[in-house]
């Protein structure tokens, strides 16, 4: 932003202004990070023809939730329809051997569970945290979001992420990464980023390393795991 003040300030502009809606917290807390304060004397009123205001809001707000990676990928909110696409790749004994959450086998009531506690962490924080990683087809092939996080209050959070194994070896979850850890530093203003990685998984650690992430740590027996202990790795990117 400071960058972008000091070339519109040589082009004779006097003042900038941001729309945002107030139920958005950490876009407000953005701007006034940045120094921006409220004007009070302006009143926003608008009105959509045709069609709902609640579906008009819907509708921006599913065209607004795309992150663009490259060519191929993007990344978008998590919908009801990936069910199917949750249980065909993660019914997988490599992808749950690599992970400590995603439970195998996977049924259609673990998809349900997930999709229900999406839901309810994007409306908590205002926007989705957690987003499928989708092809040029639209189709999910993997998933990538945060834990531990309390936009607005948090200035650090875990980065997770799978990739279903027809994708493994393309490159794909380092662009992943490293554009989900941008858009983390700047629409959260987070500081840091944490990923915890077993011993047993380099490839994952390669994907960090790739991204910038440095080793903090070997944390042994930090897991626990299928009856066993399981040592990880730290990794860490600072902003």
């Amino acid at each position: 932003m400071a960058e972008v003040e000091k070339r519109l300030l040589r082009q004779g502009a006097k003042r900038i202004t941001a729309l945002v809606e107030k139920d958005h917290p950490w876009a407000t807390g953005f701007w006034e990070a940045v120094g921006f304060g409220r004007d009070q004397r302006i009143v926003r009123h608008v009105r959509t023809l045709g069609e709902s205001s609640t579906a008009a809001h819907d509708r921006t707000e599913r065209a607004t939730m795309k992150i663009l990676v490259n060519a191929t990928i993007h990344l978008s909110e998590i919908r009801p329809s990936d069910k199917r696409a949750y249980v065909e790749h993660l019914n997988d004994k490599d992808i749950y051997d690599r992970t400590l959450r995603i439970p195998f086998p996977y049924t259609d009531t673990h998809a349900d569970e997930w999709l229900a506690l999406v839901e309810k962490s994007s409306k908590q924080h205002g926007q989705p945290v957690n987003w499928a990683i989708r092809n040029e087809a639209d189709s999910m092939i993997g998933g990538i979001g945060f834990d531990s996080l309390a936009l607005g209050k948090s200035h650090r959070a875990e980065i997770g992420y799978w990739l279903a194994k027809p994708y493994w070896g393309r490159g794909i979850m380092t662009a992943v990464v490293q554009r989900v850890c941008q858009h983390a530093f700047e629409g959260f203003g987070l500081a840091k980023i944490t990923a915890h990685v077993f011993s047993h998984n380099p490839a994952s650690a390669r994907v960090l390393q790739k991204c910038g992430f440095r080793e903090e740590g070997f944390l042994r027996k930090h897991f626990f795991k299928d009856g066993r202990f399981l040592d990880a790795r730290l990794f860490a990117l600072l902003r």
